[in-house]
Formats: structure tokens, C-alpha cells, sequence
């Protein structure tokens, strides 16, 4: 058996009344280092939406992401096939795909849309690697499709740029060293 493809996922959301969706969703194959992005419109109405979850879009749409609520070029019901897409290789061949995620709400929205894969895929948060907070940084801030939309702080691109690599400098010290985080990193 080969050795574990490797991906990173980062996504931002916008909030329904019960739940974190995602509305602008980066996929990284951390070999290639390939990123592909999709912009998502909600599954429902923002008119079936309650007061508090409009105030905290209105909150996203403003200081974190720059998206509005109905904005997207995806319906979210394609997002399973787009999954199936990325990782019918992995279904097919049996191999193991990880998939790394930063936060346990993330890790949870994306282990519901990936329900088919669970025995091929491992999802593994970042948090328990001790991956640091994103920060917004000259290098990684820049995003391809909204960078001159000053709401637009904190791109689902630039962040899994960030934490690949961030893996990358933490693989590439656990290999100049013969323990540390070696044995916890999985690719």
C-alpha cells in the first residue's frame, strides 16, 4: 500500500439558524500543492433565517470574509459531488487519503460532507498538531479573486496556504531530527 495522499481544506461560512455552512471552500493537494476554490450559495433562504444569524453574517460580510449571505457561483447540494470528484481515487484504490482541517466546527462540517469516504479518509484537526492561529500577514493575506475587497481579510486560500506550510517546515524539522512531531504528522 502506498503512502497517504495529502490534502488541506479551509473554508469560510456563513451561519443558518442552527449551523456554520460553508460559503467560499479552497481544496490543496499538498503533493502538487494545487489549490482549488468554490464560491457556494447557502442551501436556504436568508429569508428563513432567524435575527441572531443574520447579525452574524452581516458581522462576516463586513470584518472577516466580505461575502454576502446569497453571494455564490455554486449550488451547495453540488458540493458532495465536487468531494466525490477530488476523492473517487482514493474510494476506488482503497488507499488512505488524510485531510487536514484547522477547528473542531470545521472538522465536523467537512466529516458530514465527506460521510462516504470514512474508510478511506482520515480527518485530522491541525489543532491537535499545535498549528498556530492564521494571522493575517502580507504573504498569505493577498486572495486571487477578492484582494482589492478590503472586507475580504480572511480567504480559505490563503489560510490552507498558511498551514501547508506550516506542515511543511514542521515535516521538514521532524525529518532533520529523528523525533518531535514526526510521529504525529500522517502523510
Amino acid at each position: 500500500m502506498s503512502l497517504p495522499q495529502v490534502y488541506f481544506i479551509d473554508f469560510e461560512g456563513v451561519r443558518t439558524n442552527t449551523s456554520m455552512i460553508i460559503k467560499e471552500l479552497s481544496i490543496l493537494e499538498y503533493t502538487s500543492k494545487k489549490i482549488s476554490t468554490f464560491y457556494v450559495f447557502p442551501p436556504i433562504s436568508e429569508r428563513h433565517l432567524n435575527e441572531n444569524a443574520i447579525k452574524i453574517n452581516e458581522y462576516l460580510k463586513h470584518f472577516r470574509h466580505g461575502f454576502s449571505y446569497t453571494s455564490g457561483l455554486v449550488q451547495y447540494k453540488r458540493l458532495k459531488f465536487i468531494f466525490e470528484v477530488f476523492f473517487r481515487v482514493a474510494k476506488a484504490s482503497r488507499n488512505l487519503f488524510h485531510i487536514y482541517v484547522k477547528g473542531d466546527e470545521k472538522c465536523d462540517v467537512i466529516k458530514h460532507l465527506l460521510s462516504n469516504f470514512e474508510s478511506v479518509i482520515s480527518i485530522i484537526n491541525l489543532e491537535s498538531l499545535n498549528c498556530p492561529k492564521y494571522e493575517l500577514s502580507a504573504e498569505f493575506s493577498k486572495c486571487l479573486f477578492y484582494g482589492k475587497n478590503k472586507a475580504h481579510k480572511y480567504c480559505s486560500e490563503a489560510k490552507i496556504k498558511f498551514y501547508c506550510d506550516w506542515f511543511s517546515k514542521q515535516n521538514e524539522e521532524s525529518t532533520n531530527k529523528s523525533e518531535g512531531i514526526k510521529g504525529k504528522l500522517r502523510y
